[in-house]
């Protein structure tokens, strides 16, 4: 019989090599993701470069580009709350334990006002320069149903300090300074680009 001719290796034999590939695939897709969380994750404050895992709602879900630079409007910046307002977040549950003050997570959101802009929360939602944000309704409770604390309440316009931003989730249900209002650029880890991400609030 001719090498073409032989006949194919037995049922048995076929599904065993099948299983023995599936579970090293199985096995080298763990590692490779074990290895992406890692990296997402184990970069230090200290360091603006790298990626990070995001799993807030507040912003599309996925891996995030960390990096220095300018703050602009509309850019999303990954960064430390105030003490205060940190330790409000703990306490709530709206933040997990990280590297921030009162041992709070970093968050990611959108930059929506920046120094000298004018701000004023109505009841029809946030109000930068005299346009009211869209989807940005205060809301009295959170989800558990528990009242919302308000660090601020401008019912007048008010002009954002010099090196304050005003953050802004792209969910309705963010906690962000619609609550807390103005954070220091200072406090600013990195400017963040998605990279592998799905909607926000999914």
């Amino acid at each position: 019989m001719k090498p073409t001719d032989q006949l194919p290796p037995p049922l048995d034999v076929r599904r065993r090599d099948a299983n023995r590939w599936s579970s090293r695939f199985n096995r080298a897709w763990r590692i490779a993701t074990v290895v992406t969380f890692v990296l997402a994750i184990a970069v230090p404050i200290g360091t603006l470069v790298g990626f990070r895992l995001i799993i807030s709602s507040s912003v599309p879900k996925g891996l995030w580009w960390v990096h220095s630079g300018m703050i602009r409007r509309n850019s999303y910046v990954f960064i430390c709350l105030p003490p205060g307002v940190a330790a409000e977040g703990r306490q709530a549950g709206y933040l997990n334990r990280g590297i921030c003050p009162a041992s709070a997570l970093p968050v990611m959101k959108r930059v929506v006002a920046m120094s000298g802009d004018s701000v004023k929360l109505t009841k029809h939602g946030l109000e930068v320069n005299g346009h009211v944000v869209p989807d940005s309704v205060l809301l009295r409770y959170d989800s558990h149903g528990r009242p919302i604390r308000r660090f601020v309440t401008y019912s007048t316009s008010a002009r954002v300090s010099s090196g304050t931003v005003w953050l802004l989730g792209d969910w309705y249900r963010s906690w962000d300074s619609r609550y807390y209002g103005g954070v220091a650029a200072m406090r600013m880890i990195g400017i963040g680009d998605p990279v592998l991400v799905t909607p926000a609030g999914s």
